[in-house]
């Protein structure tokens, strides 16, 4: 076994049994304010909440340009650790992407464009290495795209699509490496990839809904979100271009489907042919409906679904909001479901002219929080918090 220290998590509560009659609403809460230095952007991509990280509740980030991660306080938001990695030399950590922080001594990084997830220890020490290319693909030249009728995945985890482990095998997010324009994208591509450690084989597990499948989506509408629930020992998907989420077992021998639906999101169509250029796909993707990232409440036991509204008005149409968290920001709905993926509440957010909420989300004790920025203050990362009360009748 390798030198991967893995925390167990107990499936022995029981779900709860409140019934989803009963009248729920969402409250704003408090602000909690990261004050950014001058290497830390706003809307950082790869980022993740930390409950205990070197004894303080923390925000991490992976600053890309700068090669580095740096760790800050949610209490005082100021920076309270950071590591910086090497690019050359014998210890090069080169094309990272995203990373996940399993515990102190056990961080992921994906190298996702060479097909692999690296395992460093708190010394920022590699101990591990998990090749996720298969045998005897072939790959354009000078190229990570790989030839036509070959066949790969690549790790794709963030703070919205974390991996996750369990009893000796790692769960990560994966992306089909096909053009995401055509129809056998959603057809052949799964949504994981299952590491075992101790004999080192993968395998693709979970496809994409049926109503999803042999149609033309594009990138942004073909993303997937993931949470894990500890309690239940489940893992729950949420699919960008379907008002359906899944929920697994962590082998995937099983998987059931729900509705989980705004009132206000609707007919989340395809395209009727393939996007000739990227505008096209923008466009779009930018007037339809779409439904983001998943999260669990354990201290609630729910979850929160994110749901954007088409852009009202001009947007830029070269980035997306998913690949430049700040542009484009649309209107957004909390979707609350209960432990049974049944509707509770949906609270609305609408873009204010002076700011904008985007999906850098996370939960804690004292609720969901979701990061936003004022545009004459790009210096304060500010994570507006989200209450679930139950009414009073």
């Amino acid at each position: 076994m390798n030198a991967l220290v893995i925390l167990f998590l107990a499936a022995c509560s029981q779900p709860n049994e409140e019934s989803s009659n009963l009248s729920w609403s969402i409250k704003p809460g408090k602000e909690l304010v990261l004050h950014l230095d001058s290497v830390t952007a706003p809307n950082e991509n790869y980022f993740r909440y930390l409950k205990n990280f070197h004894g303080k509740e923390t925000i991490a980030f992976h600053i890309l340009g700068a090669n580095m991660f740096k760790f800050y306080d949610l209490n005082t938001g100021k920076v309270h650790h950071e590591i910086k990695y090497p690019i050359s030399g014998p210890s090069a950590l080169n094309s990272v992407y995203g990373f996940y922080i399993h515990n102190p001594d056990s961080i992921f990084l994906s190298q996702q464009y060479h097909y692999r997830l690296l395992l460093l220890n708190s010394k920022f020490e590699k101990i591990d290495e998990l090749d996720l290319a298969p045998e005897n693909v072939e790959f354009k030249v000078s190229s990570h795209v790989p030839k036509k009728g070959n066949f790969i995945q690549t790790a794709s985890i963030s703070s919205r699509a974390p991996l996750t482990v369990r009893s000796g095998k790692v769960i990560i997010p994966s992306m089909n490496m096909s053009r995401a324009d055509e129809k056998s994208y959603t057809r052949d591509g799964h949504l994981f990839t299952v590491f075992d450690l101790e004999s080192r084989a993968f395998a693709y597990k979970l496809k994409y809904p049926e109503d999803m499948q042999d149609k033309f989506w594009g990138g942004m509408l073909t993303f997937t979100y993931t949470c894990y629930n500890p309690k239940t020992n489940k893992i729950i998907t949420s699919y960008a271009g379907s008002g359906q989420i899944s929920v697994s077992d962590p082998d995937f021998i099983k998987t059931e489907y729900f509705q989980a639906l705004s009132e206000k999101l609707k007919d989340i169509r395809p395209a009727y042919k393939p996007y000739e250029m990227v505008e096209e796909e923008i466009d779009h993707y930018m007037n339809m409906p779409t439904f983001g990232s998943i999260y669990y409440d354990i201290y609630r036991d729910v979850y929160y679904r994110l749901g954007k509204l088409p852009k009202k008005g001009a947007y830029d149409p070269y980035r997306s909001d998913y690949l430049y968290p700040m542009s484009n920001p649309r209107d957004l709905v909390i979707i609350v479901l209960d432990s049974k993926f049944q509707k509770l509440t949906e609270y609305n957010i609408s873009q204010p002219k002076d700011g904008a909420y985007f999906e850098n989300c996370f939960v804690n004790e004292q609720g969901f929080h979701i990061a936003y920025v004022d545009y004459e203050n790009e210096d304060e990362l500010v994570f507006k918090q989200f209450i679930l009360e139950q009414d009073n009748e």
